[in-house]
């Protein structure tokens, strides 16, 4: 599906030369919103045993927490534990 894709971009000064596009999903497609989704159901999950009040906003994610500190304190310690 994603062999050989190519586009180009419209400007004021007209379309550039059409370049191919070698890494990414492309926008727009059911397959992009799919994989997005189901990363970020898995994502949440883990997050929300670390901090359990967070907002989700469209593609954004809201901690809240007493202070930026105190999030930044629970993000640190659950990475050294999973990449320790």
């Amino acid at each position: 599906m994603y062999e050989g894709v190519t586009t180009s971009a419209q400007t004021t000064r007209g379309k550039n030369k059409v370049f191919h596009i070698e890494i990414g999903l492309h926008q727009g497609l059911a397959l992009s919103c799919y994989l997005f989704n189901l990363v970020l159901d898995v994502l949440i999950i883990d997050i929300q045993k670390i901090i359990p009040n967070c907002m989700l906003l469209a593609d954004d994610i809201v901690f809240i927490k007493e202070s930026k500190e105190a999030i930044n304190i629970k993000l640190e310690l659950r990475n050294k534990r999973v990449f320790a």
